[in-house]
């Protein structure tokens, strides 16, 4: 386990360095002082005000992550989309190294639920609505 007193240290230090420069997202913050060798726009742009309503989101959640049997997964439709059209290319061709029955299992399993999800927009264009979602996601981290 992680030392937990690493936190207010931590803390101490973002706010010494964001009180100096004020200007900066906390992503661009933490992007400046990292310097990955990738730009990382989605995390240096994403706006503070979106952050601390995901921060909220993240603290509302007062039920456990997962009970004894069940995860629940929360995706944008764009998410979904993008998901699913990754999902049906390796479904029936293993492309991906599947090591074990159970991991094909749950390729055709993800598969059907998020299809499931979709329903109706899986009735339109699909290669545009695709073309959209796929540039949603790389472009807005919302």
């Amino acid at each position: 386990m992680r030392d937990p007193a690493r936190i207010p240290r931590i803390l101490e230090a973002i706010w010494k360095v964001w009180e100096r420069d004020p200007d900066l997202r906390l992503g661009q913050l933490i992007v400046n002082a990292i310097r990955p060798s990738r730009p990382a726009p989605q995390i240096s742009g994403f706006e503070d005000s979106k952050l601390e309503e995901r921060l909220n989101n993240y603290l509302a959640l007062d039920t456990p992550r997962h009970t004894a049997d069940e995860v629940v997964l929360s995706l944008t439709l764009n998410e979904a989309i993008v998901l699913m059209a990754f999902l049906m290319r390796f479904r029936d061709v293993d492309k991906l190294k599947v090591e074990h029955p159970a991991e094909q299992q749950m390729l055709y399993d993800l598969a059907a639920l998020v299809q499931q999800h979709l329903g109706d927009e899986l009735t339109g264009e699909w290669s545009l609505l695709l073309e959209r979602a796929r540039q949603e996601v790389l472009n807005d981290p919302e």
